[in-house]
């Protein structure tokens, strides 16, 4: 064997080779490949041990603000970490920002922007990621409660128009964003934003790259994954994954067992001012259905049942409008309304509560163009009580919720004078 074969023999081994291997002639090279993920930084002074914070995460880095990408190849690179806005960046770059005004600048039409809220509420929703929220708790949530108001967040932008998508990390009590992951249109792969004196840390560098190599593993091939195969685990390492696994699918099963009766005790209470209640998930099948068909007579109306420890969210709201298309598709017509019920704060006094998506009232309103009700459980549990204790006709309780849109309103009891 001659040391030419030798060589290229190693080499197939470790590394691409440049011959097809079915003989038909050459094939691309690419030398002097930077390790990935590749990352920019921009915003942060000459002082700030950034990269104390990429070490091990991200092998290759450099200055935006420095050099700019006009003198960069920007496809070479995967992402931008800011302290502020970016000085720059490319409609492929997934940014993670800490402050200043939401990537990216763009025309007042499809601008996201930041707005002064004047609530003391800060709300962890139910969308933030799971693996999110333990470092929301800990470097962001204090940030907001010790700034002054007014505070500033994020409006949410328009789906479809601004973004692709919006997940709120952290909102005021009105939805308002104070941290989010969205994808503005026609320009960032994806910007996770955090709010101004939330200090960059690995930690949340590693979140970023932990959630981006589930799009995209050749750019962030973060070591989370293969530390986390039980190939590569002692076995106590394994022990505690599986306790680690056994807690969620506990949880998991809690929160969907917590759901079933809610949706149960939904139907019931409808049932009992006569109407005819289908629960659909019962119906069969892999697709996701509304929880509830409510019909009287020909009337019909689909139902979304939820229940949150804190408030209601719109994101629901947005479920029943594509449920509501499904329905036409099926039905050829629309239904007659749209129910999104939902038991919110369901751990304080019920007499405590707040009202359902409080401060909202736009949201609210669109919805009602739409045929939507949003009903308070507590509501819809008066209603109940006084057609079983004789003080309204069940009637005129179904005709009551027939006719309702934006939020049921229904009298509050009356003191004995």
């Amino acid at each position: 064997m001659s040391a030419a074969t030798g060589t290229a023999n190693s080499l197939s081994l470790i590394g691409p080779v440049p011959v097809n291997l079915f003989g038909m002639g050459p094939t691309s090279v690419e030398y002097d490949e930077s390790p990935r993920p590749r990352v920019l930084l921009s915003g942060f002074t000459d002082d700030e041990p950034v990269g104390n914070l990429l070490d091990g995460l991200a092998p290759t880095s450099r200055d935006l603000t420095e050099v700019g990408l006009q003198i960069l190849r920007a496809a070479s690179w995967d992402a931008v970490v800011a302290r502020g806005r970016p000085t720059d960046g490319w409609q492929g770059h997934r940014f993670l920002q800490f402050g200043g005004a939401p990537w990216p600048e763009t025309i007042d039409r499809l601008k996201i922007e930041l707005l002064p809220v004047w609530g003391d509420e800060v709300v962890l929703p139910s969308e933030c990621p799971a693996e999110f929220r333990d470092e929301i708790k800990k470097s962001v949530i204090p940030v907001i409660r010790n700034t002054e108001l007014p505070r500033r967040a994020i409006l949410p932008p328009l789906v479809g128009m601004q973004v692709d998508y919006f997940i709120p990390l952290v909102t005021d009590a009105d939805g308002n964003a104070f941290a989010a992951i969205y994808k503005p249109k026609n320009s960032a792969e994806e910007v996770v934003y955090l709010p101004t004196g939330v200090e960059p840390s690995r930690a949340w560098i590693a979140l970023a790259f932990e959630r981006w190599s589930e799009s995209d593993p050749e750019a962030f091939p973060t070591a989370a994954h293969w530390t986390r195969h039980p190939e590569w685990m002692t076995a106590d390492e394994r022990a505690a994954l599986e306790d680690v696994a056994t807690a969620e699918r506990n949880l998991s099963q809690a929160t969907q067992r917590l759901e079933h009766e809610l949706v149960h005790a939904v139907a019931v209470a409808l049932r009992e001012v006569g109407f005819e209640v289908e629960i659909r998930d019962e119906s069969g099948g892999r697709q996701k259905f509304e929880d509830l068909r409510v019909r009287d007579e020909a009337w019909t109306a689909i139902g979304e049942v939820k229940g949150y420890g804190k408030g209601a969210s719109t994101t629901d709201v947005m479920k029943l409008q594509r449920f509501s298309k499904e329905y036409q598709c099926e039905m050829s017509v629309f239904p007659d309304a749209q129910w999104y019920i939902v038991n919110q704060f369901r751990d304080r006094d019920p007499g405590t509560r707040p009202e359902i998506l409080r401060g909202q009232d736009a949201d609210v309103d669109a919805f009602a163009d739409d045929d939507g009700l949003v009903i308070d459980t507590r509501t819809l549990f008066r209603l109940r009580k006084d057609v079983a204790e004789g003080s309204l006709a069940a009637e005129e309780a179904r005709a009551t919720l027939r006719a309702a849109r934006g939020r049921l309103v229904y009298p509050e009891p009356q003191a004995n004078s």
